[in-house]
């Protein structure tokens, strides 16, 4: 920010002066002939309170940019995203509450709300493959298996804590699932080996987090329903 040190010049040799010389500047303001310093520039330090903002939404467009790699979780937000509204706004909106300042917390979520339960029974996430499965279905929704024929999970893994002074703070990984036959009766298990690139930059970490949902389709891959995100740390 450029700062001015002003005075008025009344009569004299030094009126009507216009324009810069040096660090100084001559104006007229209504009638008036002010002469001013310039004294310099001034970062002007934003506050605590909009660094919070910022630090929060910053990570919100981060998780939203990882979400929208899933062609089926955007349409999935497309669908569900309020009339005027584009999608990705509103996903910032939806997840802008539940993160905390600069980091994510085990309440994001990368599908809308009143997504359908699902329970996780097994876990193992590791920095070559992540493996996930879910407690059968049967009972947790009023699934249409004509309509819904297979199911899709999503996954976004949050990698933070790092001795690397070169590495970012965090970092977020997608983890796409391949699709399966839909069943209701048996649990559903989704099993991915990590990139070679993937896994470097995973054991750079020490904490993560993963956010992951699953999403029905039809015959055609077009997302029906959708349940609710959970997370595993």
């Amino acid at each position: 920010m450029e700062l001015y040190c002003t005075r008025e010049i009344k009569n004299g040799i030094l009126s009507e002066i216009k324009g810069s010389v040096g660090n100084i500047t001559g104006r007229i303001i209504n009638g008036r002939n002010i002469l001013s310093r310039k004294s310099g520039f001034r970062k002007v330090s934003a506050s605590p309170n909009l660094l919070k903002v910022k630090n929060k939404f910053k990570i919100g467009v981060k998780l939203g940019s990882a979400m929208n790699k899933f062609d089926v979780l955007k349409a999935v937000w497309k669908n569900n995203t309020p009339d005027g509204m584009n999608f990705f706004s509103y996903f910032i909106q939806s997840n802008y509450k539940l993160t905390g300042e600069g980091v994510l917390t085990s309440k994001n979520i990368i599908t809308p709300y009143d997504g359908f339960p699902v329970d996780v029974t097994a876990n193992d996430i590791t920095s070559t493959s992540v493996s996930i499965t879910l407690g059968a279905l049967a009972g947790t929704y009023n699934f249409d298996t004509n309509a819904e024929t297979n199911v899709k999970m999503c996954a976004v893994i949050y990698l933070s804590g790092t001795a690397d002074p070169q590495a970012a703070p965090y970092y977020l990984m997608t983890v796409d699932f391949d699709p399966q036959t839909m069943q209701l009766d048996n649990p559903l298990s989704f099993t991915r080996a990590l990139l070679k690139a993937d896994q470097v930059i995973f054991e750079s970490y020490t904490d993560h987090k993963v956010y992951a949902a699953i999403v029905t389709l039809d015959a055609d891959n077009n997302p029906v329903n959708f349940s609710s995100t959970i997370c595993i740390e």
